[in-house]
């Protein structure tokens, strides 16, 4: 008996499928995604377009019409007619009359800062795209997201005093760190549970943006952050308690029996997160403390293209680490020395996953 593929692969068979009454419909679902495959980076050119000429924030407060979005973004007539079709036709924007207004999923992305500033960010991530066999045959490749992520280029390393132009590198990826925390930290307040006694130390806490949320949400929680000078220091750093550091190689602020990692396993390798997870968790181990890490996982089925597709190439750009399952990371937990470790089930996994440990 002939299998699906093994007709495929028959000249005409396509043609023929595509008028079955039975087939049809697979031929044209399939022709679909084959050509979604060929076109996501239009998709998403179209996306970054919109929102570099200010579309989103403006139809985010009212439907305008194709002059005056023309006018907006300084384009003739029917170049902005050609955006508006291309960003309608890819459910962003939808064109009623002589208005056009935000879909449901334009309006939120329009009212999200932090993706807004994903959308823009991602500028640089696709020049390294522009390649993608040679990033991926090259060994050690020179990248913009690896200039971006200054960190991960310096890894353990002594800095020294950073020169106005780090200053200014820092300041960037901090800001971007900030922008995209809340759409973290509402999965985390969602899946983990705070005592009035917790006293929390957000380890690689940026800006400190994740610890003023668990304050804002638990008024008794102690926050305090630890990150590096150039991050501590910042101009927009959040109000509170912090200690300049590297996480590698400096040691942390005693009187925390909570440590947080937010999005920071996920940046190195396996040999470098089993050191920083022994740190943690010998710094943790005579308060009998827990470990908070909250960052993307690896997982099956649909949420898997976020963590696989997307980060997979991400952090291969960045020369940071990889995704994780739950599994690998409890491996790594354990191996630290972690006694109990406990997946915790989140709103969107796809978006954010988090697991506690304890000593």
């Amino acid at each position: 008996m002939l299998n699906l593929a093994s007709l495929i692969r028959r000249p005409g068979f396509s043609d023929w499928a595509s008028r079955s009454p039975l087939l049809g419909w697979l031929v044209r679902r399939q022709a679909r995604r084959v050509f979604d495959l060929m076109s996501g980076f239009v998709y998403t050119q179209t996306l970054l377009a919109c929102e570099q000429l200010g579309w989103l924030k403006a139809l985010d407060e009212s439907s305008l019409s194709v002059d005056q979005l023309a006018a907006l973004g300084e384009l003739t007539q029917d170049r902005a007619l050609l955006l508006v079709k291309s960003a309608s036709s890819v459910g962003l924007l939808r064109l009623q009359r002589d208005k056009v207004q935000l879909t449901l999923t334009g309006r939120v992305i329009a009212q999200q800062a932090g993706l807004r500033a994903l959308i823009r960010h991602h500028q640089i991530f696709y020049e390294d795209l522009a390649a993608p066999a040679d990033l991926l045959r090259h060994p050690d490749p020179s990248t913009r997201l690896r200039q971006f992520w200054r960190y991960v280029e310096r890894r353990g390393m002594d800095d020294g005093e950073a020169t106005p132009g780090e200053r200014t590198q820092t300041a960037e990826y901090s800001a971007l760190m900030t922008a995209t925390q809340d759409m973290i930290v509402s999965q985390v307040l969602a899946s983990v549970r705070f005592h009035e006694a917790d006293r929390l130390l957000d380890i690689g806490g940026g800006q400190g943006r994740f610890a003023a949320k668990i304050r804002a949400s638990h008024p008794s929680v102690v926050t305090h952050v630890f990150d590096l000078p150039g991050v501590t220091t910042a101009r927009d750093c959040e109000p509170m308690a912090r200690t300049a550091g590297d996480f590698f190689r400096d040691p942390f602020p005693t009187g925390f029996q909570t440590v947080s990692l937010v999005r920071v396993l996920y940046d190195h390798p396996d040999d470098w997160v089993l050191r920083l997870l022994k740190k943690v968790r010998d710094y943790l181990a005579p308060q009998q403390g827990r470990l908070i890490v909250a960052e993307p996982m690896s997982a099956e089925g649909r949420d898997s293209r976020m963590a696989d597709a997307y980060f997979g190439f991400y952090l291969l750009a960045m020369r940071g680490g990889r995704p994780r399952s739950q599994l690998e990371l409890a491996g790594l937990l354990r191996k630290a020395g972690f006694t109990k470790v406990q997946p915790r089930s989140t709103p969107l996994p796809m978006q954010c996953s988090v697991m506690e440990a304890f000593t």
